[in-house]
């Protein structure tokens, strides 16, 4: 979208078309936080790879994790999730090493981005 008026607000524009985006400074959720990575951060990346991510963050990080503050989250959290994908706890059918592997890439890509 082009606009010529000197004045349009960009950031406030692009902001509008993220409405997963929390304004009012309370704590944001993993959950929270993952769709936001997702719509913002996640741009650049090949359409089939976002529907993993997508995929992956909600069938497995979601489902564990997504209720946490992203404040309260701590490294101790996140090794007893891995821990519990490998151990089967929760899930319907296993996950092979190499899923549990990208589950956890994924998430600390979304948390690294948060870190910032």
């Amino acid at each position: 979208m082009e606009n010529t008026n000197a004045k349009f607000d960009v950031l406030a524009y692009m902001r509008s078309l993220t409405p997963t985006v929390k304004r009012d400074n309370t704590p944001l959720t993993l959950k929270e936080w993952n769709e936001r990575w997702l719509t913002i951060y996640c741009k650049r990346i090949k359409q089939t790879t976002k529907e993993a991510y997508i995929c992956f963050v909600n069938r497995h990080i979601n489902r564990v994790l997504g209720d946490l503050l992203l404040s309260d989250i701590k490294r101790e959290d996140i090794q007893l999730f891995v821990n519990s994908m490998a151990l089967r706890v929760g899930l319907k059918k296993p996950l092979s090493s190499k899923s549990i592997k990208n589950v956890h890439g994924i998430l600390h890509k979304s948390l690294d981005v948060a870190v910032q």
